[in-house]
């Protein structure tokens, strides 16, 4: 997976850290195309990059002055800035390096429009910055050991450091267990953390310190005041939306999507330009289901050529063992359903759009949550589970987040919630801008098009709710009914083959390793329900994703080297 790495030399010898870095360069290069760039070292640092070759082709660090800049990701506004400070940047890096040497206090970060993270090396002050963008989405992990600082992209990299002694977090454990994903700046391992959204970290190597400066935060988004006039509004938001899709689909490059049934990838699809090439859209799910039905009218609608990739019992689960060791075990199998289309997808295009949040910011999804705020659930949920969605296709292909975009999404946060809950601003901004996309095509969360009035949505959904209740009753007494409103049925594939075959095995083996941090008869009262007509798929994958982690990081087991059906076998063997 694309990213960057790097360590400070601290007690080690410059060769020890160079050799350290070219291992966790390996550990990060796996994916299929994969550009190397050169291992730099002096006598403080050492620091490097693995890219595909969908982004800038122009090798790294970019260096000028005793200054040194590695990025991973993009910056869209990058020219913008340039022409504002009467600058030349070929590239990103080159950015970031003119614009900390024009002044080098950082205020500068809150104005580029990017997903990305960065690390500058300033070789006068001697000082490491390891930056994140606004919203935190491009992870870059670092921890502190042994006088010295590393950081990388994919938390399996640290475990190349010298002497680096990986301990599970009890506190990481317990939120995985509870809520599905990691929370705040936690990772699997003690002392390892993910960088915090809009964050400067700096390193002091004379003092050998770490000091942390967050140059933005959601609350420098001022709330709309005075009289709001909808229907402007609403054109404002079509046309900044707009313009965020098209930003991300320069000419001359290889852009796609994943469609599915829902309002934002649909979103996306309307708003992308069409100049005689082929759009593709790629589809998963369970044949026939509501996602793939609907997917395939609005691509019709755009005349974009439609990938479908069939999800079923058989092949829903080994890829996702090869999955968890690219996710760094962060994210429950599961929600990893995106790798369905992956290797597909490699050969239709190199960019692919995804519709990240935009139900949670500007359909106001996350409002009104009980136990966490908006921006809680944004930083949270969002940036350390949904997020991961995304960062499983990059083995394969970027990607890009149009709602993310800077000045479509300072609009968005600033609409009174309100007027943002239940999607009744963003129903509006999609049949004004795109009509023939929602007039009359289904919503998959509903079953009804978008602009049907509130009774008759609710009685829609009323039947919706009723047909679920009455699956999950039969499920209990073994009887099924193929339900196409959903996308998967996880519940149902785990109890037949191969899973079921799987989930005993690895769950149940002797070689185990999870009975060191979760109860095995907890675990095995959770199969053995599940097994027996109860859903407890939720609870079982998250188990499992955590089983597969800690053999893959203390066994050398289920890595990409090795075939996930080759090692249950080694298991089996012991």
């Amino acid at each position: 997976m694309p990213g960057i790495v790097g360590l400070t030399t601290g007690r080690w010898s410059p060769e020890t850290a160079q050799q350290a870095l070219g291992k966790m360069q390996d550990l990060i290069a796996y994916a299929e195309p994969c550009r190397r760039d050169e291992l730099f070292c002096d006598r403080t640092l050492c620091a490097t990059r693995a890219a595909t070759y969908f982004l800038e082709e122009q090798p790294q660090p970019h260096r000028e002055s005793g200054i040194y800049a590695w990025l991973d990701g993009e910056i869209y506004n990058r020219e913008e800035l340039a022409r504002e400070a009467k600058l030349c940047a070929e590239t990103d890096a080159a950015l970031l390096v003119a614009l900390y040497r024009q002044g080098d206090d950082f205020s500068f970060l809150k104005r580029i429009d990017g997903i990305y993270s960065a690390a500058i090396y300033d070789a006068h002050q001697q000082k490491l910055h390891l930056i994140s963008d606004r919203y935190g989405l491009r992870h870059l992990f670092w921890t502190t050991h042994e006088e010295s600082i590393a950081w990388a992209s994919e938390v399996k990299a640290l475990l190349a450091v010298p002497d680096f002694d990986p301990k599970i977090d009890p506190v990481a454990l317990d939120d995985f267990l509870r809520f599905g994903h990691m929370m705040g700046d936690r990772t699997w391992f003690e002392g390892v953390e993910l960088l915090a959204a809009g964050t400067v970290l700096t390193w002091d190597e004379r003092a050998r310190s770490v000091r942390q400066h967050r140059y933005w935060w959601w609350d420098q988004i001022k709330p709309l005041t005075g009289k709001i006039d909808e229907t402007e509004l609403v054109e404002e938001l079509g046309s900044l939306f707009i313009a965020a899709v098209q930003r991300r689909c320069p000419a001359g490059e290889r852009v796609g999507l994943t469609l599915s049934g829902g309002l934002d990838s649909r979103a996306i699809l309307a708003a992308m330009p069409q100049r005689g090439d082929t759009i593709h859209a790629a589809t998963f799910g369970k044949a026939g289901c509501d996602d793939i039905r609907f997917a395939a009218e609005a691509a019709r609608v755009k005349g974009a050529a439609h990938h479908v990739s069939e999800v079923n019992s058989v092949n829903w689960l080994m890829p996702r063992v090869e999955g968890v060791w690219q996710t760094d075990g962060h994210l429950n199998l599961m929600h990893m359903h995106i790798i369905a289309v992956a290797s597909e997808i490699r050969g239709l295009f190199d960019i692919c759009l995804d519709g990240f949040l935009g139900d949670a910011t500007i359909g106001g999804s996350y409002i009104g949550d009980p136990q966490f705020s908006e921006i809680e659930q944004i930083d949270n949920r969002g940036r350390r589970f949904i997020a991961l969605g995304p960062k499983t296709l990059r083995p394969y292909v970027e990607t890009r987040l149009p709602f993310f975009d800077n000045k479509f999404m300072e609009l968005t946060i600033s609409i009174p919630e309100a007027l943002r809950k239940n999607s009744y601003l963003y129903r509006k901004m999609l049949l004004k801008s795109f009509p023939e996309f929602f007039r009359t095509i289904p919503w998959q969360k509903t079953g009804a098009p978008i602009r049907w009035p509130g009774p008759l949505e609710e009685i829609t959904q009323l039947m919706l709710r009723g047909r679920n209740k009455l699956f999950r009753v039969m499920a209990r007494f073994g009887l099924s009914l193929d339900d196409l409103k959903t996308y998967t049925d996880y519940p149902q594939w785990i109890r037949q083959e191969p899973s079921r075959a799987f989930f005993r095995e690895v769950l149940g083996h002797g070689a185990a390793l999870y009975p060191a941090y979760i109860p095995p008869q907890r675990v095995q009262s959770e199969l053995a329900c599940h097994l027996n007509g109860e859903d407890r798929s939720e609870n079982l994958c998250r188990i499992l994703t955590f089983e597969i982690w800690l053999q893959q990081v203390f066994e050398g087991r289920y890595r990409p080297a090795l075939d996930a059906r080759s090692t249950l076998a080694m298991m089996s063997a012991d």
